[in-house]
């Protein structure tokens, strides 16, 4: 299925907008699996994204790379609670939205 918003720009250009995405999430992934089993042994930080990311390009970067990685994830919770705001309001349809958006935050954590 093409997304609502991109179906306008037909099938072809939505279809490999989405492949190149889940390829780049792909290749990002595999990338920090091998950075972090190649640290592996060498120093007592552990796999977490600022010290794989301080090892390989320095405090500067490690720190932007930080900063770059919360935002990912707030974008990620708030995509998520939309969603559920709007699966709720087939279940409570006088619910406004902001309240069942505060329904699904309070709900799963």
């Amino acid at each position: 299925a093409v997304p609502a918003v991109t179906a306008p720009l037909g099938l072809l250009p939505s279809a490999s907008a989405m492949v190149a995405t889940w390829v780049y999430l792909v290749l990002s992934g595999l990338a920090y699996v091998d950075a972090a089993c190649m640290s592996e042994g060498i120093d007592t930080d552990g796999a977490s994204v600022l010290a794989i990311s301080r090892r390989c390009f320095g405090n500067g970067v490690a720190a932007l790379f930080s900063l770059l990685f919360v935002a990912q994830m707030l974008a990620i919770v708030s995509a998520n609670l939309v969603k559920a705001a709007e699966l709720s309001a087939s279940l409570l349809p006088r619910l406004p939205f902001p309240a069942a958006v505060l329904l699904a935050a309070a709900g799963f954590g």
